[in-house]
Order: structure tokens, then sequence, then C-alpha cells
């Protein structure tokens, strides 16, 4: 530290007095206004100079002592929340949370932040309030910190609650007689349990396994309902009862898909009809229409000549007048 007044006449000497958690001390120093010292702590240094004449100045600095490696830590607040003390924290569906980091001395060290969400998107704030959460919030969370020293980070895992939900009712398009699948995508947190399968409230077996198989990450699960030869009875909407894992909390969901028959060019549920039928009955419909566009004809011929013959015996009448 230097609090050399340069405009000292005569030259200034300085004396030295270090202060740190409310105890000060003087400094040995050979009356020079530059000093080195090595601090174990934030500390307040003061100097103070005269010269001969009686001139007298001081000056102070306040020195911050900061470690090397900054803890930085994360905050989970709201309702409902479960912290196992360390990374995780648990939550449900529809509560409001917000989420937020720290960083030791970011006062001091004006600590900039990031936060970067499981979307992998980030934005540069040290918190996030979600006023209602979703299923889509789950995940990590990491904060990237930064100052004049270096840049430190943690990270955190929420993990969201939540009952058996479908974005969508899936519709799967079947052939009679061909051996299909139909499969039901669903979330859940934790995964869920078959429960029953039905159709206009009666009980559906499957020609396959009835179990709920996970298939990918954010509690991704997959139903699927299998037939080795497709029959008309198996059209309509199905009805599929799942619980939870932990069936304390929640009670059994139920979650839907349709099945229709596509008919291939006939009604679905009647006999097939050979190429030769077809033609015999395209033949049939025309020699018919043809018949009786002749017949129309002819009518319209006999007709025509009986006008003609009546106009005719009006023009020349026969037989004899009235007797006088």
């Amino acid at each position: 530290m230097n609090c050399n007044p340069s405009d000292a006449n005569p030259p200034a000497t300085c004396s030295w007095q270090l202060c740190s958690d409310s105890r000060c001390q003087i400094l040995t120093s050979d009356g020079g206004c530059l000093i080195t010292v090595g601090l174990n702590a934030s500390s307040t240094v003061t100097c103070t100079a005269s010269n001969r004449a009686g001139n007298i100045s001081s000056a102070e600095q306040t020195v911050d002592v900061v470690p090397v490696e900054r803890q930085v830590q994360f905050n989970v607040s709201g309702n409902n929340i479960t912290n196992d003390g360390s990374i995780n924290s648990t939550t449900y569906l529809g509560e409001s949370i917000m989420i937020s980091c720290s960083a030791s001395y970011e006062n001091e060290l004006s600590t900039t932040y990031s936060l970067k969400l499981p979307n992998n998107s980030a934005v540069a704030q040290s918190s996030i309030q979600f006023p209602s959460v979703s299923r889509f919030d789950s995940g990590g969370y990491d904060c990237h910190t930064n100052d004049q020293f270096g840049n430190f980070s943690a990270a955190i895992y929420l993990n969201v609650i939540y009952a058996a939900t479908q974005d969508e009712i899936p519709t799967c398009n079947w052939n009679l007689n061909e051996t299909r699948i139909c499969s039901v995508v669903f979330f859940s947190n934790p995964n869920s349990q078959f429960v029953s399968l039905s159709k206009d409230e009666q009980t559906v077996a499957s020609d396959g396994s009835m179990s709920i198989t996970p298939t990918g990450d954010q509690g991704e699960q997959t139903f699927t309902f299998n037939r080795k030869s497709v029959e008309n009875s198996d059209v309509g909407r199905y009805n599929l009862t799942v619980k939870s894992s932990s069936s304390s909390l929640f009670s059994n969901s139920v979650l839907y898909f349709n099945i229709v028959i596509e008919c291939n060019g006939e009604p679905p549920g009647t006999p097939g009809l050979s190429t030769g039928a077809i033609a015999g009955i395209i033949a049939g419909v025309v020699v018919v229409i043809l018949c009786a566009a002749g017949y129309g004809v002819y009518r319209w011929r006999r007709g025509s000549q009986k006008k003609h013959g009546s106009q005719s015996n009006e023009m020349y009448p026969t037989g004899s007048g009235n007797r006088t």
C-alpha cells in the first residue's frame, strides 16, 4: 500500500496501523510510505503521514480477503419441498417453488450468475420462480458463477412427482385378420403399474403381456396391446387403468386409446366380393340403364305418333253431317 503525499515539503514519514476482527496493531516500518503486508482475514489498513512542518494526513483502505475456492449453494423453497441434504429436491406437480443459488463473497466480488435449466436453456440470474411446477421442470439445474478470481459452479436435481398422464389419446388403425399391436405412451413419476384394461365396461384380455415398460426419460412409459388376429369386435375406445408404484401418493389413473378397422374398400363386417362378382354387378347395372333408356325412347315415339294422328282427324273429318 502506498500513501506517500507527493506534495509534502519537507518530505513526510508514515506510520501504519492494521485492524482486523476488532483488533488493531501498529505495523513495524522504517517510516516509509510504502508497505507490504500479508493478510489472513479482511482488514482495514490506516496510514498516517506527517512532516517536520507539522502537516499531518491519513488514508484508510479496507481489504477483503477471500478464499481461493468459492462455495456455491442451491436453495429450493416453496410448498411441499423435500431436500435430502445433498443435491436432490422433491416437489409435486402444480406447486409454487423457487430455485436459487448463491456464492460466498458475492457482494464483495460482484459475482455474476447463470442458471442452466433441464431443457439446456440458460438465464443470466441467480434464481428462477415456478408459479406452478410442471413435469417438464424435472431434471438437473446448474449454477455457474463468475468473479475476478475465477469461475465456480454447483448442481442440483429437481424431482417432480405426478400421477399418470398422457399428452394425446392414440388411435391405432388395424386390418382384419392381421397380427397388430397398439402402443400407448404416457408419463408418470414414480413409474406406474398395470391394473386393468376394459372396453364398453367389459374387461379385455390381450394376446400378449399386459405389463408397462419404461421407455425414456422424464417418466415416459409404454403399454402395448396385442392381437394375433384382428376382429371387428376389437373396434372401440379402451380404458387403461394404472396405479402409481407408490400407491400412497395417488389414486388410480385412467388412460385411453382407440382402435379402428381400416375398410380396404369394403364396409367393415361385410363379406368380401371377388373381382368377377363386382364386374358382374357393374355389367348388370349397365344393362338395366340401357334397357330403361330404350324403353323411354319407345314411349316417346308412340306418344308422338298418337298426337300426330289426332291432329290429322281434326283436319279431315269422316262420316256425314247433320240432316236438315
